[in-house]
């Protein structure tokens, strides 16, 4: 925000380094705005904002009682239960108990439930409608209680789509939330809103840049190699086998990308030709099992890729990324079984047992 001829943004500060604004907390943020009860002083003016954006200005309607407890976020399925208040907000929340996917926001509203996916990077949407589609089924299985389903996506600035669902983009709302600055006699919570909106205004249109990411976000492999093992000639040497692993037992055409965003993803293609990313490894040095990759009806083969990680010992039973520092010998043998695996369920054998 402007003050006294100093153009300051505590965003552009904070964001200034080599890791950049991220989906996680643009969502901690929106999510504390439309909550009624956190202390900024919008009241639910933000909430009915968004609502009206997405066509749902019915349901302002039925915001009613909320907390005013200050807590961040409350579990909506235990407020469903409890019916204690008519409005409650979950952030990553997970649609099932067993689930190792998580929603962005889960905004609960009377009987409505508004399932959030916030995507900030072109490169990040993917197949949004099998992803909300995913949500959508493993709650109607799990709901305490039978609610209406409200799937909302909140699109990159500029991104073009065929999204058929409640949808905006973060241009629109973040001007939209920024024209209610004067709905509060809150100075700091005036501040903190226009410096947010200022920032995804103005630093998310990099994000759309040719190839769907900034050339900011970009890394050349070699720097990935570097900072993905630490420095450590072990770490450098077991990331490259599992490169090596990959080609050899998954995919003969897997090369490493000359440059990669957020780590290096491992790929194949299913019986149609049609690219699945399974794994990927970090930047921080982390082999990830990528949930929204394998969304669908590809959530089964997810689950039993996960349920052999666990059995072999290499990922926790509620963890879906191990450390690469963690990966001796007997589990590098063990998670090339699965890499071979992984092919074998992709690509189409219909024996869906998950060999150990």
């Amino acid at each position: 925000m402007k003050k006294g001829g100093f153009d300051f943004n505590i965003f552009k500060a904070v964001f200034s380094g080599h890791r950049s604004f991220k989906e996680e907390f643009s969502s901690q943020v929106l999510a504390f705005l439309l909550s009624p009860h956190m202390r900024h002083g919008f009241g639910d003016t933000q909430l009915v904002t968004f609502l009206n954006m997405l066509g749902l200005d019915r349901l302002r309607n039925e915001i009613g009682h909320f907390p005013d407890d200050g807590k961040y976020c409350h579990s909506v399925f235990e407020n469903l239960k409890s019916k204690q208040f008519s409005v409650a907000i979950e952030i990553e929340a997970k649609p099932a108990a067993k689930s190792l996917g998580r929603i962005d926001i889960l905004l609960q509203i009377g009987n409505n439930l508004l399932i959030i996916e916030n995507k900030i990077l072109h490169s990040s949407v993917g197949d949004i409608e099998r992803q909300m589609d995913g949500y959508v089924n493993d709650l109607q299985k799990h709901l305490p209680l039978e609610c209406n389903l409200v799937p909302v996506v909140i699109f990159p600035a500029g991104y073009k789509h065929q999204y058929q669902g409640k949808h905006c983009d973060w241009s629109n709302l973040a001007s939209a939330l920024k024209g209610n600055l004067d709905k509060t006699q809150n100075m700091t919570a005036q501040s903190f809103l226009a410096d947010f909106c200022d920032y995804v205004m103005a630093d998310y249109a990099s994000y759309a840049s040719e190839g769907g990411t900034s050339k900011a976000e970009m890394q050349d492999f070699g720097e990935f190699l570097s900072q993905a093992s630490g420095g450590s000639e072990r770490h450098l040497e077991i990331i490259e086998k599992i490169f090596d692993a990959w080609r050899k037992c998954a995919y003969s055409g897997f090369n490493c990308d000359s440059q990669v965003y957020d780590g290096q993803i491992m790929y194949l293609p299913d019986r149609s030709g049609r690219m699945i990313y399974p794994f990927k490894i970090s930047r921080i040095g982390s082999l990830i099992l990528q949930h929204n990759a394998v969304k669908g009806n590809l959530e089964a083969i997810y689950r039993q890729l996960h349920a052999g990680l666990v059995a072999a010992n290499i990922f926790g039973r509620d963890k879906s990324s191990c450390s690469i520092a963690s990966l001796d010998e007997e589990k590098l043998d063990k998670l090339i079984a699965v890499f071979t695996e992984t092919r074998r369920l992709i690509q189409g054998n219909n024996d869906n047992t998950m060999e150990q």
